[in-house]
């Protein structure tokens, strides 16, 4: 039976004061279970789940009560695993039975997870070779059931190298700390251990056998790395999200937990999702249908924020998952650019935005105010924004998506690519508009039933405006 822990994520009331509820199953409902679970006390105490600890320090009951009090939970941390409870089921552990159940595998049952049911319904046919997408999966098994060393019962292949992993990532150790780690841990194992060597010195890629270096002149010393652009293909990934247990439930969370309160915590409690939700009623009848975001943003790929170079990779984000599971460059996949006096793409020409008069910079300083109610007193100020001036204009009135699906569709047919000539504006850019080219969403039925088609990274806004 599936457990209801929506408790967890509701600590604290409107009024920012802790509820009754959250304490008390805290005691009742988690702290009882993880200490009636001797093989995950260590001393009398369990890994701390607080949102600072995140399972990394154990502690005493009372100091770990205090913690989850006080910082609640780590995020995603429906299922305790860390306390004892199986990834693979939800019996209730809320009555009165202490004994939990411990999966003898965890690491072969993450790889059957990343397989898929689909293909693990395959494994008993052996009459032909596995293809090679097939073989990695085979070798993966083999690595989660091969002991460490010949009569090793602690560790497995896999999970000596994912819990070694997971120690560099915790604790931020630099490559050469953990070659220096791994390379004295393997001379400290018996001769016939099998734990992998550091990939500092391989030359080709373990996966799909590529060269790692470019190949240079004769004599050089210096091995030049391939930069290479790689494409995670999207449907492998959605295939897994419903082939495991664990992430298929929170594949219909948006389904099963709907708001109590005033405040936004998902993208399902929104006005835009319950409109498409009432414009497409058979894509919204199943809870299961993926609803993706496209996402691109720009980073230093190699960690040097000096370098003039810089990557802007395109992420697909899935809608479906929980909240605890951004956009500046607009023209990019909407067709209007961000520059120039009509920047905006909620105001379009009907900007007030205006030049400064000495550095002709495009300022939209005091266009806020026209969004305010109509009896704000800041509309009426002539000294705090613009000298002189009061603000008796209402907002201009958004376009539908009918209105803007006609605006795109007079625009001119995109050709990729850099012609010989360069490329020229649309005419009238910067002046009637700042439509650069056709967006090839608009070629989805739906695009122009969404409310909300573009969204602003609010983390550059604040970090470059405010």
């Amino acid at each position: 039976m599936n457990i209801d822990r929506s408790w967890m994520w509701r600590r604290l009331d409107d009024n920012g004061f802790l509820l009754d509820e959250f304490v008390t199953r805290v005691d009742q409902d988690f702290l009882n279970f993880a200490f009636n679970n001797p093989p995950f006390l260590n001393n009398g105490q369990i890994k701390c789940p607080c949102s600072k600890c995140g399972n990394t320090r154990f502690l005493n009951q009372s100091d770990a009560h205090l913690h989850i009090v006080k910082n609640g939970f780590t995020r995603g941390y429906n299922i305790w695993y860390a306390h004892g409870e199986s990834l693979n089921t939800r019996d209730d552990v809320g009555g009165s039975s202490t004994a939990p159940h411990v999966e003898t595998s965890r690491y072969r049952t993450m790889v059957m997870d990343a397989i898929g049911h689909e293909f693990s319904s395959d494994f008993t046919c052996a009459e032909q070779l596995p293809n090679p997408e097939a073989q990695k999966f085979f070798n993966l098994l083999k690595y989660a059931d091969e002991p460490l060393w010949d009569g090793c019962k602690n560790h497995t292949k896999l999970s000596a190298v994912a819990q070694l992993l997971s120690i560099k990532s915790e604790y931020n150790l630099p490559e050469a700390c953990y070659d220096r780690l791994v390379s004295t841990i393997k001379s400290m194992l018996p001769e016939d251990e099998k734990l992998p060597d550091n990939l500092e010195r391989l030359q080709e890629c373990p996966i799909c056998y590529h060269p790692r270096y470019k190949p240079t002149k004769a004599g050089s010393r210096k091995k030049v790395p391939f930069k290479v652009l790689r494409y995670l293909p999207l449907i492998p990934k959605l295939k897994r999200l419903y082939a495991s247990n664990y992430t298929c439930e929170h594949m219909t969370w948006h389904a099963n937990n709907p708001s109590s309160q005033e405040s936004m915590a998902h993208p399902s409690h929104g006005e835009a999702w319950k409109h498409f939700d009432r414009t497409h009623p058979s894509f919204a009848s199943n809870a299961r249908n993926v609803r993706l975001g496209l996402c691109t943003d720009g980073f230093s790929p190699f960690g040097n924020s000096s370098t003039p170079y810089s990557c802007w990779p395109v992420i697909i984000a899935v809608y479906n998952l929980p909240p605890w599971i951004d956009f500046p460059a607009n023209a990019m996949v909407s067709g209007w650019s961000t520059h120039g006096l009509l920047a905006c793409p909620y105001c379009m020409e009907r900007t007030k935005s205006f030049r400064l008069r000495y550095g002709r910079k495009a300022c939209w300083f005091d266009c806020h105010r026209q969004f305010l109610p109509p009896d704000h007193p800041y509309r009426r100020q002539v000294y705090k924004f613009r000298k002189g001036k009061c603000e008796n204009d209402s907002p201009p009135m958004r376009l539908t998506g009918e209105d803007m699906r006609q605006r795109v569709d007079e625009l001119p047919e995109t050709i990729f690519g850099k012609p010989p000539g360069g490329t020229h504006p649309i005419d009238g850019f910067g002046r009637t508009h700042n439509w650069v080219k056709r967006s090839i969403f608009w070629e989805l039925p739906y695009w122009h039933t969404n409310l909300i088609r573009h969204n602003l990274d609010v983390m550059h806004i604040e970090k470059k405006h405010l």
